[in-house]
C-alpha cells in the first residue's frame, strides 16, 4: 500500500531552555519522565518569537515535545520522520533516544526511526538552537533570525517498496512534448535523495516492485522497472500547451508503483508544467524565446506567523506581485514547497538559493570558511535538500550559489566551484545564478549562467 502520513503539527509543549549545556546531558528535557508542567503550549509549525513578547528577540536553545499515536509495524515495513525545516540545529529524540540531528533552517530533511517506534503512545522531544554562535550559513544575518520547527512534521510509514529521487522533466519533441520520468524504487519510506543501492528492490517475485504506470487526464502509459530497480521512461504528451508566467499550464500527473500482481504499492500526485528553459547569447530563453526577467527579491516574513509560510500570507504575496507586473521571484533561502506550488499555479518564475550568505573574508586571508570541508558539506547538503523539494515544479527556474560574499578571496573560487558541480549534478535542467555586491564578480562569472547585480542606491554609503 502506498506510504501511510501521520500529521505531528499542532499543539506541542515548548520551553526556553536557559541552562542547554545542563539539560541536554542531565536534565532530561529529551525524556518521557520530563515534568512538562510549566512548559508552555505553542503551535508547530510556529517560531518562538510569536509566542509571547518575551521570546521577542530571543536566540537560544529550546525545546518542544509532543506525545502521538503510531501504528504497529510490519516486518517489512520503515517508518520515518519528516520536518519541512528547523531554524537552525536540531536535534530530535524519540521515546528518550536520540534519532539523529540536522543542520541548516530552510530544507526539509528526514530521519530514520523504524527501530525505535513503538505501537501505541510515542514521546517526541526536538531540542532547537538558533545562536548566532551555532549557525554556519548564513554567517550574516540579514533577515531577522526566527527560532522554532517553523515548517511541518510527520511521521511516513511504508510497508514495502516505494519510489524514490522521482524526478520529471519536460523533452520538446517534433508534435508536442514527451515526459521523462525517472527515479528508483527503495524497500521503504520515501526519503529525498538519490536511492541507494542496496536498498533497491532486484525480486521479481509476484510481491515484488515491477511496473511503474503514469496516468494522466484519461490516459495512462507503462514501463518495467530496469535493473536494480530503475525508473527510465519517456512518456508523449502530444498537443500540451506550454507553462509560462503568462499561461501557467499545468496538466496532473500519477506515478504509480505496481507489483506483477497490479497492486499499486506507492503512488505520487503531482501537477507539472511543460516548459523549456535555457541562456543563450546572453538571455534567459523560455520556451525557446528570450524572456526578460521582471521581478522582486522576496524574504518571506510574516507580521502574525514569522517565518511560518501561512497558505494566506503567500497567496497575499505573490498576487501583489503579479498584479506589479512581476513574472519572477528571488528567494534569499529555500522555500516551503507550498510556495512553489503557489508560484507553478499563478505563473511566476522562481530563483533560489541556500543561505551561502555575505561571508566576507579579507582580500588576502586563508583558513577561511570557503577552504573548510565541514562548511562546504554543509552549503552542498542544503543545496541537495533545496533540489530535492524544487526539481519538479516548473516554476522553479535558477539555482544560485550565493549572495554577497567576497569573491577576491583566493580560496572563494575553489568553494563555489564545487557548490555549482553539485547543483548541476543534482539538477543539470535549471539555470546557475550568483548574485554579486556591486558588481564584485571575480570568477564567478565563469561558473554560472546568470548574475545578479546587487546596487543599494541611496542606501548605505553608496
Amino acid at each position: 500500500m502506498p506510504t501511510h502520513t501521520v500529521n505531528l503539527n499542532g499543539t506541542w509543549d515548548f520551553v526556553a531552555d536557559l541552562d542547554p549545556k545542563y539539560h541536554a546531558v542531565h536534565g532530561g528535557f529529551h525524556s518521557p519522565a520530563a515534568n512538562r508542567r510549566h512548559w508552555r503550549k505553542a503551535p508547530v509549525p510556529g517560531v518562538w518569537q510569536k509566542y509571547a513578547e518575551r521570546y521577542d528577540v530571543f536566540e537560544g536553545v529550546c525545546w518542544f515535545a509532543r506525545e502521538f499515536e503510531a501504528p504497529a509495524l510490519a516486518d517489512s515495513a520503515t517508518a520515518h520522520l519528516r520536518f519541512g525545516a528547523v531554524n537552525y540545529l536540531a536535534n530530535v529524540y524519540l521515546n528518550g533516544e536520540k534519532v539523529g540531528s540536522h543542520e541548516g533552517g530552510y530544507t526539509e530533511f528526514a530521519l530514520e526511526v523504524t527501530g525505535m517506534l513503538k505501537p501505541g503512545v510515542n514521546h517526541l522531544a526536538v531540542q532547537v538552537d538558533n545562536r548566532a554562535t551555532t549557525i554556519k550559513w548564513p554567517p550574516c544575518l540579514g533577515y531577522f533570525n526566527y527560532g522554532g520547527i517553523h515548517r511541518g512534521v510527520s511521521l511516513e510509514v511504508s510497508t514495502g517498496a516505494a519510489l524514490a529521487d522521482l524526478r520529471l522533466e519536460a523533452v520538446p519533441v517534433a508534435n508536442g512534448w514527451d515526459l521523462a520520468v525517472k527515479g528508483g524504487v527503495r524497500q521503504g519510506a520515501v526519503t529525498h535523495g538519490p536511492p541507494d543501492q542496496s536498498d533497491r528492490s532486484d525480486q521479481a517475485g509476484p510481491a515484488g516492485p515491477a511496473v511503474v504506470r503514469v496516468s494522466s487526464e484519461g490516459f495512462s502509459w507503462e514501463v518495467p522497472l530496469g535493473p536494480g530497480g530503475t525508473l527510465n521512461a519517456r512518456v508523449p504528451f502530444y498537443d500540451t500547451p506550454a507553462w509560462s508566467p503568462e499561461r501557467p499550464h499545468r496538466v496532473p500527473i500519477t506515478v504509480e508503483l505496481l507489483d506483477k500482481g497490479r497492486t499499486v504499492l506507492d503512488r505520487r500526485e503531482l501537477h507539472f508544467g511543460f516548459r523549456t528553459l535555457a541562456m543563450r547569447s546572453g538571455k534567459v530563453h523560455l520556451n525557446g524565446r528570450p524572456y526578460p526577467l521582471k521581478g522582486v527579491c522576496y524574504v518571506y516574513d510574516s507580521p502574525v506567523t514569522g517565518l511560518v509560510m501561512a497558505p494566506e500570507q503567500i497567496e497575499t504575496d505573490l498576487h501583489l506581485m503579479k498584479e506589479a507586473g512581476c513574472n519572477a521571484v528571488r528567494c534569499h533561502y529555500p522555500m516551503d514547497e507550498a510556495v512553489y506550488d503557489a508560484c507553478d499555479r499563478l505563473g511566476l518564475l522562481v530563483w533560489i538559493e541556500p543561505p551561502v550568505y555575505c561571508y566576507h573574508p579579507g582580500d588576502r586571508e586563508t583558513g577561511t570558511r570557503f577552504a573548510d570541508p565541514q562548511w562546504l558539506a554543509l552549503a552542498q547538503q542544503m543545496a541537495r535538500e533545496m533540489i530535492a523539494v524544487a526539481r519538479n515544479h516548473p516554476s522553479v527556474a535558477i539555482y544560485s550559489i550565493g549572495n554577497e560574499c567576497n569573491t577576491a578571496n583566493p580560496e572563494a573560487e575553489d568553494f563555489f566551484r564545487q557548490l555549482a558541480a553539485t547543483i548541476r549534478a543534482a539538477d543539470p535542467t535549471r539555470l546557475l545564478s550568483y548574485a554579486a555586491l556591486y558588481g564584485i564578480v571575480g570568477p564567478i562569472a565563469d561558473i554560472v549562467d546568470v548574475l545578479g547585480i546587487n546596487s543599494y542606491w541611496g542606501w548605505y554609503d553608496k
